[in-house]
């Protein structure tokens, strides 16, 4: 009978709330806080006490008053927080998952995921704005090469009506000048065509159809016109993939990767001043999401630009700002809804 009291006694002794607050001292203690001696000594007598089953009401008691003064000395710090930055020992990882053999803390965990994320996202994000930055100048360079083939081939057909200009050194010069361009304009295309089909969209119908263009000569500018029309207007398929990539793909990368820089931020933050908890996963998530969504929003709401602005890049940096920065996106977009409903 008495063996039986024994081990209720024992089972009503707060074992685990004893080492939290014996924990809370080890802090106190190594940070330099100020803290009673009577709070000392009343959580070390229930660490004593809790092995001699001389557990009473009135210990418990006092054990609770000296842990609660003892949390409040060192908040916003918690038992939580402490043991989440703390590098766990080798018993507590004996039957843990395979992540935890790297014998980090929680905190140390999270700040390591986030940070392989964000990486992976640098380096996606970089294939894809070197690949929309190699479409761009192509197709700007097709432009300048088509807008002074033009002109050059204007300034050949108004020249042909005056005698005898034909086979002179002018008329030579300029139809040097039109197959030079052409040569260029020709390189640009079939490089597009290379840019092109790194994708496979051209397996559905959209690629860009390169056949050579017939080089200038008075005779056959007709022709040639046709032609190069013909050639030209296959590169719109490429503008608008560049646009679908400013507008959504590339605001939704930049806001995903402000999002990021914002996490891993907090993260570093919080473990210096030891206020790192598992539940703040939960929030890093969210923001993750938030930071996609704004950098998407800023997508929906921008303005299309013509081809010669794809590589301007203040509009992806204020998409970074804004998956870094949600709750300023958010702020302003209520303001702007509050205004029109008077609320």
């Amino acid at each position: 009978m008495e063996t039986d009291n024994e081990h209720n006694d024992q089972k009503n002794i707060p074992i685990e709330s004893i080492k939290d607050a014996e924990l809370l001292l080890q802090y106190i203690s190594k940070q330099g806080l100020n803290i009673e001696e009577r709070i000392v000594s009343t959580i070390v007598k229930a660490k004593h006490i809790s092995h001699s089953h001389e557990w009473t009401p009135e210990i418990e008691t006092k054990f609770w008053q000296a842990f609660n003064v003892a949390a409040k000395t060192v908040a916003p710090v918690t038992v939580i927080s402490i043991k989440a930055i703390a590098d766990p020992t080798k018993e507590r990882l004996r039957f843990k998952t395979f992540s935890s053999l790297f014998n980090v803390s929680a905190a140390r965990r999270c700040a390591m995921q986030y940070g392989i994320l964000t990486l992976v996202i640098m380096v996606v994000l970089l294939i894809v704005q070197i690949y929309f930055s190699i479409g761009a100048n192509t197709i700007k360079n097709i432009d300048q090469f088509n807008g002074k083939l033009i002109e050059m081939q204007t300034q050949l057909v108004s020249k042909a009506q005056e005698k005898g200009f034909e086979g002179t050194s002018e008329s030579n010069k300029l139809l040097i000048q039109i197959d030079d361009t052409m040569e260029k304009l020709n390189v640009n295309l079939s490089f597009l065509e290379n840019w092109f089909t790194i994708l496979p969209l051209n397996r559905l119908g959209i690629g860009i159809d390169n056949s050579p263009l017939q080089r200038g000569s008075k005779s056959a500018l007709d022709k040639l016109k046709q032609e190069r029309s013909k050639k030209l207007k296959s590169t719109e398929a490429a503008k608008l993939l560049l646009q679908q990539i400013q507008l959504y793909i590339l605001p939704l990368l930049y806001g995903l990767l402000g999002a990021c820089a914002f996490v891993l931020r907090t993260i570093s933050a919080r473990i210096k001043t030891v206020t790192y908890t598992p539940v703040s996963k939960i929030g890093y998530r969210l923001r993750i999401e938030l930071g996609v969504l704004a950098g998407l929003a800023f997508g929906w709401f921008a303005k299309p630009e013509t081809t010669s602005s794809f590589v301007s890049l203040s509009p992806f940096a204020l998409a970074f700002l804004a998956g870094y920065s949600v709750e300023l996106l958010f702020f302003a977009m209520d303001k702007f809804v509050s205004a029109f409903s008077g609320k």
